[in-house]
Formats: structure tokens, sequence, C-alpha cells
């Protein structure tokens, strides 16, 4: 399946407009970011937060957003995949369904190593200082996020199998779903939960510095989110298992 899925991909041309555009997203990002960012907003200096070592974590808090980009290109070619039957024509031709999803995951595993790999190095380049203070704790918690929400987009693109209606499932659920039912839970006392929500964990691991956030890497958060990316994976296979190929 990694074999059929790389030498698709290579001639997948908007699968090599979608990775350009996620890496250029990136430095384009980090860029304006780390040569604009000359204000000062409620006493928070928002320069030194672009400048080494504190830029690790401002830029992958702030690229972690770009992980849209692969996100919509993993529902195109999962759904695609579904409406030219080929997901039937993997499973005919002897790959399990379990297999033909781990080629997905893995996938998306890659397009998260991208996005951290360019993330590093557009911060590496752009931002001012020196050393590798907190580099290995934002790459991690950047890895682990992207992966994860990656694992999302598949399990939407699995379960609705068409690209506009997954990928709005995808946007609206951190944005508008976890969010209302985070107020509801509190209003009944409940409001410890919201936390511990899928996209409310992973927004913890790449949290913006400051803002009561933790100095260091949230590691309940880290597992957490790792555990969510698990289970969303679990639930894409259950999914395709008993689907009507």
């Amino acid at each position: 399946m990694i074999r059929t899925l790389a030498a698709k991909l290579a001639f997948y041309k908007s699968f090599h407009k979608f990775l350009a555009l996620q890496v250029a997203g990136v430095f384009l990002l980090v860029y304006v970011a780390t040569r604009f960012a000359s204000l000062e907003v409620q006493g928070l200096d928002v320069a030194a937060l672009f400048a080494r070592p504190a830029a690790w974590r401002t830029g992958v808090a702030a690229t972690r957003w770009l992980f849209y980009v692969p996100a919509f290109f993993v529902i195109q070619l999962v759904s695609a995949e579904f409406e030219l039957k080929l997901v039937r024509a993997h499973v005919i031709a002897g790959l399990e369904r379990y297999e033909v999803l781990l080629g997905w995951l893995l996938l998306a595993l890659a397009l998260s190593l991208v996005g951290v790999a360019a993330s590093i190095a557009a911060i590496f380049a752009c931002s001012r200082g020196s050393g590798v203070d907190g580099l290995a704790e934002a790459a991690l918690g950047l890895g682990v996020y992207g992966a994860s929400f990656l694992a999302f987009a598949v399990l939407a693109a699995v379960a609705l199998q068409k690209p506009v209606p997954a990928l709005l499932s995808l946007m609206l659920w951190p944005l508008v779903v976890e969010p209302l039912a985070g107020y509801v839970l509190n209003k009944y006392g409940y409001g410890s939960v919201r936390d511990h929500m899928p996209f409310a964990a992973l927004g913890q691991i790449v949290a913006w510095p400051g803002m009561d956030a933790p100095a260091g890497l949230p590691w309940g958060a880290l597992a957490e989110a790792l555990g969510f990316g698990a289970a969303a994976s679990v639930l894409a296979g259950i999914r395709l298992q008993y689907l009507d190929l």
C-alpha cells in the first residue's frame, strides 16, 4: 500500500501544489510575523515573542493553523478514492481494509513531519537570537498536534466520504462545537471538562506563550492528544470496516 500510495502521489499534481502551499505558507507567516511584530499589546512585548528562544513556541503556535492545508488534501484524496471506487479496487487486489487506512494515516504522518520541518526551518531562518532552548519541545508538540489533527481529517473523510462536508466538520468542531459544549458544561459546573476535549487538548500543546499557558510542554495534554489521535484512527478503521464499498 505504501508503494502504491507513493507512486500515486508522484503523479498527483494537487499533492505537489498543496505541499508547496503548506511550506510556502509557513515561511510567509513566520517572515511577516517576525518583520512586523514591533507592537506592544497590553504590556506584552510582541517582538520578543518572535526572537529565539521564545520564537520556537510562538512560531509553532502560529503555524499550527496551516495544518488545514494538508488536512484539505488528505480529505480530498480519501474522498476521491471512495468516489472513484479505488478503495474497492485495492481490496479486490488483495489489500486488507486496515492496510488502506494505514496508507492514509502514514501519509498524514508524513505531512505532519513536513509541517514540523518547515516551521522549524522558517523560525530558524526568520527569527533573531541564538540557542535552541525549547526547540525539541516545540517540535514534539507540533508533531503530535499535526499527526493527531490529520488523523481527525482522515476520520472525517472516511465517515462522510465527501470533501466539503468532511472539511466543514473538521473546521466547525474546534471552532463551534467544542466551545459551545464547553459553555454548556461550564454553566452546569463542569467547566474543567473543556480542557479535556479533543481539540482543546491539541491546542494546549501548541499554546501561545503567556496567556496563562504553562512554561514547558504540558505532558498530560500531550498524552491526551496522542490518545485522541489514536482514537480517531481506530474510529476511522471501524467505519471503513463496515462500509459497503
